[in-house]
This record gives C-alpha cells, sequence and structure tokens, in this order.
C-alpha cells in the first residue's frame, strides 16, 4: 500500500498554478509542495511583474496589495539561501517574467548562514545549485527528484501540522476555486501570496503566548543559538548578491531590498540572552553592511524594539500578524 498525504506525486501544483495564474483563488487544500507550486507560477506567468519576493514563509504574505506593485510571491516554508537562488536562477529562465522586473525582495533570515539537516527541502533545487556552483548553464528539470524529500522531511511535518486539514472537512476535494481572499482554510492567491486559515488567524494574547512558547521548544528554534556564520554559506551569499548587483548594472537596474523580519520578543530575547555567540546580530550586521557594499536597500530589524513590534503583532513566534504587518511596511527604508 503507497499513500501520499501530501500530493506530491499527483501534479497537483501544476493544476493549482494553473488556476492561479488564471486570477483565482484556491484553498481546502490538503497540502502540497510550495517548491513545485513556486516553480510552476514562474512557468506560466505572462503578465508584467514589477516585484519579485523571495525568502521564507516569513515575507509570504507580501504580494500585490500591500506592496501596490505586481508582485510575484516566491517566499517558501523553512527556505533556506540556495531556496532563494535557485528560485532567482527559475526566473531568469523566464525572460518575460525577468525583463519587466524592477524591484527584488529578499527576506534575509538567520538560517540562510548554517547547515542543518531538517532544512533540507532546498534540494528541490539541487541540480540549479549544483550548476549555479559550476558557473554551468541552467539546466531546469520538469520533473525533481528532490521534490519528494519532503516526505521524510521534518520540518516539513512540523511546518504542516498548524494548518493539518481533516479531509472529511473538504468534502474529499483536492482544492477548491475561489474569489474571496480569505476562508476557513489557508488559501493561495494569484500572486504567490498566502492567507493563513480563520483559526490561525484569530488570536488572542493567549494564544499568541502559547504558540511562541510552542515555537521556543522546536529545533529550529534551538537551532538559533550557540551558531556561528558558516564560511561557505557566507560566501554564496556574497557572491549571489554581488551577482545581482552586477545584473543590475549591467543588464537593467533592478532594485534590491533586503528583509530583516523582526522576530517575537520573546523569540529574540531567548536568543540573545542564552545564546553564547550573537549569532542574530552578526547575521543582521552583516546583512546591512552587505546592502552599503552593493548600494541596496534594507528595511527592518530582528530586534522587534528598534523595528517598534510588541506582542499582538505576530501570529506566533516568527511570522507577523496583519497588524505586525502594516507596522513592518511603514518602517523607514534605509538607502545606502
Amino acid at each position: 500500500l503507497y499513500v501520499d498525504p501530501a500530493n506530491l506525486h499527483s501534479g497537483l501544483e501544476y493544476e493549482i498554478s494553473e488556476v492561479l495564474c488564471d486570477g483565482h483563488n484556491v484553498t481546502d487544500v490538503l497540502n502540497l509542495s510550495s517548491r513545485s507550486l513556486k516553480t510552476q507560477l514562474i512557468r506560466c506567468c505572462e503578465g508584467q511583474i514589477d516585484t519579485v519576493v523571495l525568502g521564507s514563509s516569513r515575507p509570504l504574505l507580501l504580494g500585490s496589495d500591500n506592496l501596490q506593485t505586481r508582485t510575484l510571491n516566491l517566499a517558501v516554508s523553512g527556505g533556506t539561501l540556495y531556496d532563494v537562488i535557485g528560485l532567482y536562477q527559475r526566473v531568469c529562465e523566464n525572460r518575460s517574467l525577468l525583463e519587466p522586473l524592477e524591484r527584488l525582495i529578499i527576506s534575509v533570515e538567520p538560517w540562510f548562514f548554517y547547515h542543518d539537516s531538517s532544512l533540507n527541502r532546498w534540494k528541490f533545487f539541487r541540480r540549479d545549485i549544483d550548476n549555479w556552483k559550476n558557473k554551468s548553464p541552467i539546466q531546469v528539470p520538469f520533473i525533481s527528484f528532490h521534490k519528494y524529500f519532503q516526505l521524510i522531511s521534518p520540518s516539513y511535518f512540523q511546518a504542516s501540522i498548524r494548518e493539518l486539514i481533516d479531509p472529511s472537512d473538504t468534502g474529499g476535494v483536492e482544492f477548491t476555486i475561489t474569489c474571496d481572499k480569505q476562508n476557513k482554510h489557508m488559501t493561495y492567491h494569484a500572486d504567490g501570496t498566502i492567507e493563513y486559515s480563520e483559526k490561525y488567524r484569530s488570536i488572542t494574547p493567549e494564544i499568541v503566548e502559547l504558540r511562541v512558547r510552542e515555537d521556543m521548544t522546536t529545533a529550529q528554534h534551538e537551532s538559533l543559538r550557540n551558531k556561528s556564520i558558516d564560511p561557505e554559506l557566507r560566501q554564496d551569499f556574497d557572491r549571489f548578491l554581488k551577482e545581482l548587483n552586477e545584473q543590475a548594472f549591467h543588464e537593467k537596474k533592478i532594485e534590491v531590498v533586503l528583509l530583516l523580519i523582526p522576530f517575537h520578543p520573546m523569540v529574540y530575547k531567548d536568543n540573545v540572552v542564552k545564546s553564547k555567540t550573537p549569532f542574530l546580530e552578526e547575521v543582521e550586521a552583516l546583512t546591512r553592511s552587505k546592502a552599503r557594499e552593493f548600494s541596496f536597500m534594507v528595511v527592518g530589524s530582528y530586534d522587534p524594539q528598534k523595528a517598534g513590534m510588541e506582542h499582538m503583532d505576530f501570529y506566533d513566534g516568527i511570522h507577523l500578524s496583519q497588524a505586525g504587518l502594516e507596522k513592518f511596511l511603514n518602517l523607514p527604508v534605509e538607502h545606502p
């Protein structure tokens, strides 16, 4: 007996991408591979896109409505540096998407700079990364074997459990097409953004604190402590930004914005106080240094106090609520 509860073998992402590219929204999805879906969105995107967003799940709410630009959000849950690089290589393969591009927004995360076996979903883009490292022509396979790493990924399970849907709750359908942007279950929007489920959006101070404390027991939270910046990953980060800078000046002017999305106050304090190394501060300092070097813009800070964020500006330990997102978008842009 073979069971695939995540629909990783079904081509579901292809079907959903076609619906999204037609301008509709989708909900009641039991689960899917966000990397496969975003790759399919790049493939079928034919409209004029001004802005592309890259990163982890933390910037997934940034889209056309709140950025007031024609945006394609390519952020993915558990996103690492290699997800960002891999997805951007795919963007470069679609000239109709790349040519009108004016702005690239990258949410820089601390886990971009250390290796973690639980954050292995980037291997969906293994061939892209290998080609990039070897400076070979990009070869985009129609199906990536590394899609199936999600079946055994602990981080995939953790990321999915809070949005778990009982199949009987959807009437057995694979997904529902809707014009509504908010629904009972998580909703995938035409611009690549998401809207959390009704249950997850409904927060009280007590619910937020409970979620934050749960987050602080996870392996990912623990791994933020006592880390140092990995030399190989720093080198790849430097190279990627340098290539973006060269592309911006030699092919066309693409505005690059680096985001430092704050963590919940309890999470940030726990990491800063209990960590033996100032890892979050080091990553933030490195990001600002590179922004100055390449004349990129920076918005935000990992430190919630500096960013003006409070308890109810978060859904959990690492994700901004809609209220927090509005405050974040009103932070000053730091120009080089």
